[in-house]
């Protein structure tokens, strides 16, 4: 018997709705505490002091708005990506684990590459396995 390559196996494409996560949300609001923790006990000015929290803060308002918002995820295993209907490409750096995964992207056209956090309660198990085997064997990969 001839073994069944991955492609054969799995569709070639993977496109899926993420939703807000509890889990991701938890985890900015930790490193936020901990960051304006941080930030009050360095031996500064109480300005500087009051500075960094409020920039921690604002940052995380950021952070915690793009978490929940709802993405709409398209990659295929050619290295094609289209998140929220903006098509890219897939880039090297992205990270696949059971955890989490981390998706590198950069939009056609851009000088940057963008991140999407995609961990396990955005989405059903079946489809977040996918997209793990999908990053995992792609061609950029």
């Amino acid at each position: 018997m001839e073994a069944m390559l991955a492609r054969d196996k799995y569709n070639e494409r993977v496109s899926v709705a993420l939703l807000p996560s509890r889990l991701a949300e938890a985890f900015v609001a930790i490193a936020c505490i901990a960051t304006a923790a941080l930030a009050a006990a360095l031996p500064l000015a109480w300005e500087a002091q009051v500075c960094a929290i409020a920039w921690t803060g604002g940052f995380t308002s950021i952070a915690l708005g793009r978490l929940r918002a709802c993405r709409g995820l398209e990659v295929d295993c050619s290295g094609a990506v289209a998140v929220d209907g903006v098509a890219g490409t897939l880039r090297d750096g992205s990270f696949v684990s059971p955890w989490f995964t981390v998706l590198r992207w950069r939009p056609d056209g851009a000088w940057w590459d963008r991140t999407v956090l995609v961990v396990p309660d955005r989405l059903p198990a079946g489809d977040y396995r996918r997209l793990r085997v999908l990053l995992r064997w792609s061609a950029r990969r």
